[in-house]
């Protein structure tokens, strides 16, 4: 990212992400099609729930993290779903604000396995908020 992002960015989400400490809030946008796609979002919110790092809130103006899930079902029987999943991040304080792309990935679940792809995918979700906590870290620490 250009030098001259980093100060505007970084006054834009330190609210809410400038100490480790502190719980990254997150929303999730699902879409789902069919009786596995709608496990996997419900599996995908039930992990966030359970995360000490992350706070999962239930309205996207209230969130630092967005989690864009959309999800069908592949098979007449509703054993595999396919997913896509993009991560996004915006300002609190300025939810009107724009957001910023962060990274995206699509891939399969088996029925079987609803609960260790949501887990992943909130793996994911914290690896995203603990990147960007120390790229704000590391902006700050260049600024003084």
């Amino acid at each position: 990212m250009k030098n001259s992002m980093i100060v505007p960015l970084c006054g834009l989400i330190f609210s809410y992400c400038a100490t480790a400490e502190a719980q990254t809030s997150v929303y999730v946008e699902a879409t789902p099609t069919g009786i596995q796609s709608s496990r996997l979002a419900y599996q995908l919110r039930e992990s966030l729930g359970r995360s000490t790092t992350l706070k999962l809130v239930d309205e996207e103006k209230d969130s630092a993290i967005q989690v864009h899930l959309s999800a069908m079902d592949t098979d007449q029987n509703s054993y595999l779903t396919a997913y896509s999943v993009a991560w996004t991040f915006t300002d609190i304080a300025y939810p009107a604000g724009f957001k910023l792309y962060n990274q995206s990935f699509v891939g399969i679940c088996g029925s079987a396995k609803i609960a260790e792809c949501a887990d992943s995918l909130t793996a994911e979700t914290d690896q995203t908020a603990v990147q960007l906590r120390a790229f704000i870290r590391q902006a700050l620490s260049k600024k003084q």
